[in-house]
Order: structure tokens, then C-alpha cells, then sequence
């Protein structure tokens, strides 16, 4: 009687948690989305030179935008938008662009890693930098921020419906 029981149990978490990944689908942001969000909160645009990149990242990227917020002659926050040729591309960047965000944000870290479905999630915060990373489908949204502006950073995350 308990082993039907604790099957019945095990039976039932399976299907909530596969029913909670169904359910997790997110739609990823467009080039244009980015663009106009991060114009509307003043930031600038910037190039980004994919030549100095390694060859499998330039072989993955289909297209890379970018936008800084300075502080004087420092860049306060700085945003990078990808669109991958694949969505296991988008997973490869993702898994590769992880550990400059750990030496990003230095010192005492708190982190947050999430994966359901068709996204990811990566938070990393140390004594002054954040960090997130997230994506999703073939997309991936990167910050580099001051710690100062972590509530900017988790609003545009929200806002692009990174999180």
C-alpha cells in the first residue's frame, strides 16, 4: 500500500513538473524591440566588432546590437542583444558566455541559474558589477552593470520578457 502510494506521488510530481516546462514557453524579443527599449530609457547604441571574437562565435551570431549607459566617461551598463543562427547556438553562447560573467561580477557572488523550457536564466552579483544572461529560443540577452543599477538591469530583463 505505501509503495502504490509513493509511486502514485513520484507519478504526480513528474507530471506537474512536465506540465510546468509545457507551460513555460517564452516568446523572445526582436532586434527592433531592444532597440526602441534601450533608446527609450536613453541609452546609446553601439558597434560591436565581431572580428575580434573568436571564429565559433562569429560562425553562431547572426546578428549582435548593443547599448551603454554612461556614467561620465564610464560605461555604467552595457547590453548586448544576440540573435543566434540556432537555438544551439544560443545555448552554446549561453554555456561559453557564463564564466566571464562569474569573473565579471568579482568578490562575494550570489547567483541565480534557472532552465525550463525553451530559456534560461543566469544572474551573477558581486561587490560592484551584475551580471545576467538570459535566453531565449535562438536570442540572448547580455548585462554588464554597476551595482547601483541592479533594479534598471532586472527591469529591462522583465521588460523584454527575459524573466
Amino acid at each position: 500500500m505505501k509503495k502504490t502510494r509513493l509511486l502514485v506521488a513520484l507519478l504526480l510530481i513528474a507530471a506537474l513538473a512536465l506540465s510546468l516546462a509545457a507551460c513555460s514557453k517564452k516568446t523572445p524579443a526582436t532586434v527592433e524591440q531592444f532597440q526602441n527599449e534601450m533608446k527609450e530609457r536613453g541609452y546609446e547604441e553601439i558597434e560591436i566588432d565581431m572580428s575580434t571574437t573568436d571564429a565559433q562565435t562569429q560562425a553562431a551570431v547572426e546578428k549582435v546590437k548593443a547599448a551603454v549607459k554612461m556614467d561620465g566617461d564610464n560605461p555604467s551598463c552595457v547590453v548586448r542583444f544576440y540573435v543566434a543562427k540556432s537555438e544551439t547556438n544560443a545555448q552554446q553562447l549561453f554555456a561559453g558566455t557564463k564564466p566571464l560573467a562569474e569573473e565579471t561580477a568579482a568578490g562575494t557572488k550570489t547567483q541565480v541559474e534557472t532552465n525550463l523550457g525553451n530559456h534560461s536564466y543566469y544572474r551573477v552579483k558581486g561587490d560592484s558589477m551584475i551580471c545576467v544572461l538570459a535566453r531565449i529560443d535562438n536570442t540572448l540577452l547580455y548585462l554588464q552593470a554597476d551595482n547601483a543599477l541592479e533594479d534598471e538591469v532586472d527591469d529591462i530583463v522583465k521588460t523584454l520578457g527575459y524573466k
